[in-house]
């Protein structure tokens, strides 16, 4: 049973998924993960990736009026050195779930 099935979280989407990967295969930032997320020529909105970093964040949400907790915490934030917001990373939870300590590739998006 996997981390996500043990938390009894429910549905995790595919877009959740999609930028766990991205930021397991070494993207650092809100920007650069919209980017990646998005069309070619089109990134995703601000709104939508923070909304899906917020989850891998372990951060609650609101649902049916009532505050629910987050059961994973699978991205981590610190301040990026080099740029403005927030440098990603994965969590040792995050590298357990996606299979140890080998990088994840993915395909060429572009």
């Amino acid at each position: 049973m996997s981390a996500i099935q043990s938390a009894g979280c429910g549905r995790v989407t595919i877009a959740t998924v999609e930028a766990l990967l991205w930021v397991a295969a070494g993207v650092d930032n809100t920007k650069d993960l919209g980017v990646a997320m998005g069309q070619p020529g089109r990134p995703q909105a601000t709104a939508s990736t923070n909304r899906i970093l917020s989850a891998l964040r372990g951060r609650d949400r609101m649902a049916a009026g009532k505050w629910v907790p987050a059961p994973f915490q699978l991205v981590k934030t610190r301040k990026h050195p080099h740029r403005r917001g927030y440098l990603l990373a994965i969590t040792p939870e995050a590298e357990e779930l996606l299979g140890g300590g080998d990088k994840y590739t993915p395909a060429n998006h572009a």
